[in-house]
């Protein structure tokens, strides 16, 4: 990060990206799991310390300690619960998500070692720092190419 003639904290891509990262990083892995009397159909071991679905950020998708997707979202848990679904094929119709599709082809139909971290980044975050959540999912696919994100 910078600061410009007036005082005012310039942070750059990269510095956002290791903010996002170092927020990832302290809360954690956590164990992506099948629920099916859960609405959203899926919980996490360990529980969150808060609620995910009421979290906006980014998200990464790993088999085992393999970094294989990067997204963001309005509320992380939606994008699990649209993942979950999917890979179970428990979707609507309409609730297509390729990273599911991709996982299930590569890994089966199953959450066999899949772990998930995610970094909460709200609107306030992006006003502060100046970049949105797309701007920082596309530069940390950049950053780590994870091969679900490859089209």
């Amino acid at each position: 990060m910078n600061v410009n003639l007036y005082g005012d904290v310039i942070y750059s891509i990269d510095d956002v990206c290791d903010i996002v990262e170092k927020r990832a990083m302290k809360h954690g892995f956590f164990e992506l799991k099948y629920n099916v009397s859960s609405k959203q159909g899926f919980w996490l071991n360990p529980r969150s310390e808060f609620s995910v679905h009421e979290t906006s950020g980014i998200y990464s998708i790993f088999k085992e300690r393999q970094l294989e997707y990067i997204g963001q979202g309005a509320s992380i848990g939606g994008r699990f619960s649209r993942f979950v679904k999917g890979v179970f094929l428990k979707n609507r119709h309409d609730e297509g998500f390729a990273a599911a599709d991709k996982w299930a082809r590569w890994h089966g139909r199953n959450l066999d070692d899949c772990y998930v971290m995610f970094a909460e980044y709200y609107d306030f975050d992006e006003e502060e720092y100046g970049y949105s959540r797309e701007t920082i999912e596309t530069h940390l696919i950049m950053r780590h190419n994870p091969r679900m994100n490859v089209k």
